[in-house]
């Protein structure tokens, strides 16, 4: 059957209905993935928390800094487990003398050598046994890894709280200019309101000049306020360790921040195992014990064996080349106390690391508590700027409809949007203080930044939450 037998249309409008749908449906199968893929595109460009976050713990100064020490340790393990291995010397020269070696025997002479040779010697010598000095120095190199890994990891943490403060800087600023916005807008609201009535003739021209000259001063504002946005991303590329780019997109705002998933007691608890100065204090510690058991076993005898080729240009000798293999020992009894005061050094050291870590508990548990009490307060103080915003918003409707009923001045409803916009900015300030306040608390506690931050979606961070 003929598909616009029954529609009602000519033949000829059919088949071209028809090619018209084709043509679409083409071009919906060939736009789809490109439109799909530029949206994804956007969604991905825009730099969340987490990812922030992220991109410090990989490409800031402290974790190339990190890189490098755990890199230098390693090699200083690599140069202890060297002592395991035989060593292969050569050695050679030429000597010229004024005269040749002759040996005399009563009226008898006998040279013994020309007076220009040269000699050579190659020679391998392992050390058979050291009293367990080679091992503990070994596992001493390997301690020393771990504080070089743990102390970089404080630093990393303690970068990504400076990457997190520029982030957040960011977003006060981008939060403040949508606030601004709504300024220029009221204000050029009741400008209108103000030239309708300055038309009429119920308002002097002073109030038409005041407003001008305040919608001057906020769009101004406007424009210092772009500006901070920009350098606080300036200082996050610096921070993450990257060249200065006009790609990185912040969300619009970020929404209340993410519920603490244990009590206060619990983050204090946690801290003394994850917090990583806590972390790094115990590897020292651990790094002092070991360097104080390998001082404990300096001073004992050491076993060698050598075995070598000598060569020595010598026209009397019968074997001018030769191979021999020594077995020997050597133990030094008397140093002058220079190891009895390594000992105590190594012994002090581990006392003060172990002070050190207790400090570091110490620390980390009233850091804890302190920073947690002062998220709680940012939170109340929050909700406080939010109530004052409701509050400061009916002041303003109230001022400008006595404005318009002539019982006001504009210098008052000029007023109240000054600070319904003070009531703004506050707001936005302690809603992103908050955040502030939540990542020291996380990080003292020893919680990951990036994962703990990774529960706001994408989307969420880019529509936002009323705050």
């Amino acid at each position: 059957m003929h598909p616009t037998r029954h529609s009602g249309l000519p033949p000829r409008y059919g088949s071209r209905v028809m090619k018209a749908v084709r043509l679409f449906a083409a071009y919906a199968l060939v736009a789809a993935p490109l439109t799909a893929a530029a949206a994804g595109a956007d969604a991905t460009a825009v730099l969340s928390l987490s990812q922030a976050l992220q991109r410090v713990a990989k490409g800031s100064l402290a974790a190339s800094d990190r890189d490098l020490d755990v890199a230098a340790s390693r090699q200083q393990t690599r140069q202890a487990r060297a002592r395991l291995y035989p060593t292969l010397d050569l050695s050679g020269g030429f000597t010229d003398r004024d005269s040749p070696v002759i040996a005399v025997f009563g009226d008898f002479e006998a040279p013994l050598n020309d007076n220009t040779y040269a000699q050579s010697q190659l020679a391998a010598r392992y050390l058979l046994w050291d009293g367990g000095v080679r091992s503990s120095s070994i596992e001493a190199a390997r301690a020393l890894e771990d504080v070089a890994g743990d102390a970089g990891d404080a630093r990393i943490v303690a970068a990504q709280l400076e990457g997190m403060g520029a982030y957040l800087q960011a977003m006060i600023a981008k939060a403040r200019q949508a606030a601004v916005a709504k300024r220029i807008e009221a204000v050029q609201g009741h400008l209108k309101v103000v030239r309708d009535m300055f038309g009429q003739g119920m308002v002097a021209r002073n109030d038409l000049l005041e407003t001008q000259v305040r919608l001057r001063t906020v769009k101004d504002r406007a424009l210092e306020l772009a500006d901070r946005e920009t350098t606080a991303v300036r200082e996050l590329e610096r921070i993450m360790g990257e060249a200065p780019a006009d790609a990185v997109t912040l969300p619009d705002r970020l929404p209340a921040p993410p519920p603490l998933a244990g009590s206060l007691d619990e983050l204090v608890k946690a801290s003394l195992d994850r917090n990583p100065v806590i972390r790094a204090a115990r590897a020292k510690v651990a790094a002092a014990a070991k360097q104080e058991a390998l001082q404990q076993l300096t001073g004992r005898p050491k076993v060698f064996a050598e075995a070598a080729h000598t060569y020595e240009q010598n026209p009397y000798m019968l074997y001018p080349n030769s191979n021999y293999i020594f077995v020997g020992f050597s133990w030094n009894l008397i140093d002058g106390g220079a190891r009895a005061t390594q000992r105590e050094r190594a012994s002090l050291e581990v006392t003060k690391a172990q002070r050190d870590l207790e400090e570091a508990r110490r620390r980390a548990a009233n850091g804890v508590d302190k920073a947690y009490r002062e998220y709680r307060q940012a939170l109340r103080e929050a909700k406080t700027a939010r109530a004052n915003v409701a509050a400061a918003e009916e002041n303003l409707r109230i001022e400008e409809d006595q404005y318009r009923a002539g019982m006001s001045k504009t210098a008052d409803v000029l007023d109240a949007e000054a600070l319904l916009a003070e009531s703004r900015f506050a707001l936005i300030a302690q809603h992103y203080n908050a955040y502030l306040k939540q990542g020291r608390l996380l990080a003292l506690s020893g919680e990951s930044l990036v994962d703990f931050y990774r529960s706001l979606a994408p989307s969420a961070e880019a529509k936002g939450a009323s705050s």
